[in-house]
């Protein structure tokens, strides 16, 4: 059984089907802090000792800095204007960063496009990635999928 990321938090859905839930596969968006390249780990270990809990830090932090990097990147190249970003931003090819080598299609999607697959465990085990969302589970596998395949 599988299942995407529209459920609340895996100890939710442990809660709520039980044992039925063990084994289940649930994917997210992302990859995992652990699965990032050794620019994105060295980042999140960073960022962590700013954190009042360094042992987790959200996935969130590495794609909000990347996204901000690519962002002001792209204004830096632009002549300014809205339409001038909005080229730079989907013209843009990340080599070695935070999340890894990446580029946009022309509609704006990332690719490739990683998505983590957990597989559910049950109990209250502290997840692989460590985040209380994901207790529960463990990381099964990433897969990286072209935007093609994602319409």
């Amino acid at each position: 059984m599988c299942s995407s990321d529209l459920f609340d938090q895996i100890s939710t859905l442990v809660h709520v089907a039980g044992a039925a839930a063990t084994g289940m596969y649930v994917s997210f968006a992302g990859r995992p802090n652990e699965r990032l390249p050794t620019a994105g780990r060295a980042f999140v270990h960073a960022f962590a000792l700013t954190q009042p809990s360094p042992h987790v830090t959200s996935y969130s932090a590495a794609y909000a800095a990347q996204a901000a990097t690519v962002l002001l990147d792209a204004i830096a190249r632009s002549d300014g204007t809205r339409a001038s970003v909005t080229k730079q931003l989907f013209a843009t090819k990340v080599s070695d960063g935070i999340l890894g080598s990446f580029g946009f299609t022309p509609e704006g999607d990332m690719t490739p496009s990683p998505v983590t697959i957990f597989r559910v465990v049950g109990g209250n085990r502290p997840s692989s990635t460590y985040e209380r969302d994901f207790a529960g589970a463990v990381v099964d596998r990433v897969v990286d999928v072209p935007a093609a395949l994602a319409r």
